[in-house]
């Protein structure tokens, strides 16, 4: 592993927590990189299902044309990719014309814990009718949420030609409805850092 991606991941390991439904965690751009901005694209999503994948893809892709690149998801021209095709994903760029190959896979979900916006009570764990009215008040309070999920994604741009690593990125967003709002949300904030960082037009 390179030296700069093993910093980034212990840095990544300290790094403090947002309180946004959807939220870059972390990103960071090689330094050896010397290519300029990306202008097109393949988009590949890794995932058990057909379904999922497409998705990551599809959303992605979009996210990305309406940044001003040329986004390809990789099931329009490789519907069935193994684990061993990662040659078949470079000439399928390559063949296309493409400058990098964007990987999305979904990486699981971290709960975290919550802590209610107003004063704790002080309880008196000494004695139960005291105690049990003062923590049954507290569990009942509006603002309180023990635990949230938030579900995670990695993303990872390549460089065709070289195949090295040109950027890679964490998000997460907080208890998605579904499969399409956790793709396009997460789409659209890396396609925003990507951005910030210098890679889109």
């Amino acid at each position: 592993m390179p030296k700069w991606v093993a910093a980034w991941l212990v840095l990544a390991a300290f790094s403090a927590a947002g309180c946004a439904a959807s939220r870059m965690q972390e990103a960071y751009k090689n330094p050896q990189y010397l290519g300029g901005v990306i202008k097109s694209v393949l988009v590949v999503g890794v995932a058990k299902k057909i379904e999922t994948r497409k998705s990551f893809e599809s959303h992605f892709a979009k996210a990305l044309s309406k940044a001003g690149l040329r986004a390809v998801p990789s099931h329009e021209k490789a519907p069935r990719l193994k684990q061993a095709d990662a040659q078949v994903i470079r000439q399928t760029a390559a063949a296309l014309g493409l400058q990098a190959v964007m990987v999305v896979h979904y990486r699981g979900a971290e709960r975290e814990f919550q802590t209610p916006q107003g004063p704790t009570p002080g309880l008196d764990y000494n004695s139960l009718p005291y105690y049990f009215p003062g923590v049954y008040n507290y569990v009942n309070r509006p603002d309180y949420a023990p635990m949230k999920s938030y579900l995670q994604l990695e993303c990872n741009l390549y460089e065709v030609k070289s195949l090295d690593l040109v950027w890679t990125g964490h998000s997460e967003i907080l208890e998605p409805r579904d499969l399409g709002e956790l793709s396009a949300d997460l789409a659209g904030l890396v396609t925003a850092q990507l951005k910030k960082d210098g890679l889109l037009p």
